[in-house]
């Protein structure tokens, strides 16, 4: 496969792609022994770099860069995340005594023994420095070879420290196998311990691990037990887009994530999502980008960093709408770049890496929820949905922490509110006094006034 132009001009050509490819899921997967497949896990990286840096960051998680020994394996890795722009881990050692160009030489990362044909057929070496294995977005059947340049990359994972027949990763993600320092080896493996596993629940059979399913946000958990809501309902399992819980269990914050069902702008997301009971999701640092990011799978959405009206451009002051520090910026080549006027802050395509874009543009957006207005250690969203606290008008605000029928929002709940609900009395929705939104203002938004009377907070 032929390529033209410097390597200064197919660097920009491919960044400028990779700010344009949003196609891929970065969710980890498992090519599944059912589906013809060899139990390994893989997933896209979080991060851009070139060949070597790539191959450090998946070998420190545990991983290392794909090594696709079969037709089949190419295939599936292809159809499953269609890696545009990405390494694998194919490299021309030429230092080797089989070095020759344009087929000599080359090495998997992993050690396998490395076939050109049928896998690999694009190796050409055009600009006489091409030493890595990368997939060409022209044809992803077959592996091409390309210069030291910025990319992405697919992870493979296929350790069985333990000798039990998984792969670890798996049993990591799915909690059965403990990872503290979170390097995609089990702890048992890292200290030299027997390790025993607990195998991972699936209970609508579907096939997956209930956990996993959880962890992506297919199915829903808010009572936080790891067991699929549907599940302990007895009620069927439909696989969705529900919000997701970074565990404190799981080295997470315990906050919750959710994707917007509908786009919209900045400025209106923004106000949507505290209308909700959250703000638009902060990353601030790699373990929560990474884990938003998995869950993203590779779609445009807003995320809640902003850079206000006047500042120098394209890098000043760059800051979250809650007001935290902005500490972690994990911009992809080139960016921040105010290409077109660009001050808000997007994760987009293989990756989920971030770039600047339009404030006008209409996406998706994460919100993340952390409020816990009583204090007892537990975010509230989760605990609303589990039914454990009573949110009447669906705010996402337990009832306990607002005063809903203080209509005028005086700080006190009296005549004047009673007033507004005896006036409005047997009216529909959207009137103010419908405290419980239940669509008709009624004896139940009169016992809320009654039962909360006096100053709001006592």
């Amino acid at each position: 496969m032929k390529h033209s132009g410097s390597m200064t001009i197919l660097a920009a050509v491919i960044a400028s792609a990779l700010l344009q490819d949003a196609s891929a899921q970065i969710a980890p997967t498992e090519w599944r022994a059912a589906e013809g497949g060899n139990g390994h896990w893989y997933t896209g990286t979080t991060i851009l770099g070139d060949f070597w840096t790539l191959k450090a960051h998946c070998e420190s998680h545990g991983g290392y860069l794909v090594s696709l020994t079969s037709v089949q394996e190419l295939a599936w890795v292809a159809g499953t995340f269609a890696p545009r722009y990405a390494y694998v881990g194919a490299y021309q050692d030429l230092s080797a005594k089989d070095y020759s160009e344009p087929t000599g030489g080359w090495r998997w990362v992993s050690g396998e023994p490395f076939v050109h044909d049928p896998v690999i057929q694009g190796f050409d070496n055009a600009a006489g420095i091409q030493h890595f294995g990368w997939f060409n977005p022209c044809c992803l059947h077959v592996i091409d070879d390309i210069q030291l340049v910025n990319l992405s990359g697919v992870i493979e994972w296929s350790s069985d420290c333990n000798g039990d027949g998984v792969v670890d990763y798996g049993q990591i993600l799915a909690g059965s196998l403990s990872d503290a320092n979170g390097n995609g080896v089990p702890d048992c493996c890292d200290l030299g311990t027997p390790c025993s596993p607990i195998q991972p629940a699936d209970c609508n059979g579907d096939g997956v691990w209930d956990i996993l399913q959880i962890e992506r946000g297919q199915l829903a958990d808010f009572n936080s037990d790891g067991i699929p809501d549907c599940c302990t309902t007895k009620t069927p399992c439909v696989s969705g887009e529900y919000a997701v819980e970074w565990k404190q269990s799981r080295g997470g914050n315990g906050h919750w994530y959710v994707r917007s069902a509908t786009p919209s702008i900045f400025e209106v997301a923004r106000s949507a999502a505290v209308l909700s009971g959250g703000h638009l999701a902060t990353l601030t640092s790699e373990a929560e980008w990474y884990f938003v990011g998995n869950i993203n799978r590779g779609e445009w959405t807003l995320l809640g960093g902003f850079q206000p009206e006047g500042s120098c451009e394209p890098s000043c002051d760059w800051q979250w709408v809650t007001g935290e520090p902005w500490s972690y910026a994990p911009w992809t080549g080139g960016q921040p770049d105010d290409q077109g006027g660009e001050d808000v802050l997007i994760f987009y395509g293989y990756g989920s890496v971030w770039n600047d874009y339009p404030i006008g543009a209409y996406l998706r957006y994460w919100i993340e929820y952390d409020a816990d207005c009583n204090n007892d250690g537990v975010v509230d969203f989760g605990q609303i949905r589990a039914g454990a606290l009573p949110d009447v008008n669906l705010n996402n605000i337990p009832d306990g922490c607002e005063c809903l029928a203080d209509i005028f929002v005086d700080g006190q709940v009296n005549g004047a509110d009673l007033g507004v609900v005896l006036s409005q009395w047997g009216l529909g929705a959207g009137v103010a006094g419908d405290i419980n939104r239940d669509g008709i203002v009624n004896g139940a938004d009169l016992t809320i006034v009654l039962g909360t009377w006096g100053p709001c907070g006592n």
